[in-house]
C-alpha cells in the first residue's frame, strides 16, 4: 500500500511543487505510526529535489470523518447557494 502511495505522492510533489502534503483515510489513521515515516523517507528519496526540500509531509485531521465532512459541507452550501 505504501509503495503505491508513494508513486502519487511523487508524481503530485513533482507535478505542483506543494508546500504541504495531507496524507489520510483509514489505512494512514490506523497505521500512521507505520506508513508516515516510510512514505516520507520514500518521497524525500525519489522526488525532485529541488521540489521535495521544503514540503511537509502531514496526516490529515478529520480521519475517516473527511468524507462525511465534505459531504455535509457540500449539502450545506448547495441548500444556502453559495459555492466554495
Amino acid at each position: 500500500v505504501v509503495a503505491m502511495s508513494d508513486h502519487g505522492q511523487i508524481a503530485m510533489v513533482n507535478t505542483f511543487d506543494p508546500e504541504l502534503v495531507l496524507l489520510g483515510g483509514g489505512l494512514i489513521e490506523k497505521l500512521s505510526d507505520h506508513i508516515v515515516p516510510v512514505a516520507e523517507q520514500e518521497m524525500r528519496r525519489r522526488a525532485m529535489p529541488n521540489l521535495v526540500g521544503d514540503v511537509v509531509l502531514r496526516t490529515a485531521a478529520l480521519g475517516d470523518d473527511a468524507a462525511v465532512v465534505g459531504a455535509a459541507d457540500l449539502a450545506a452550501r448547495a441548500s444556502t447557494g453559495t459555492r466554495g
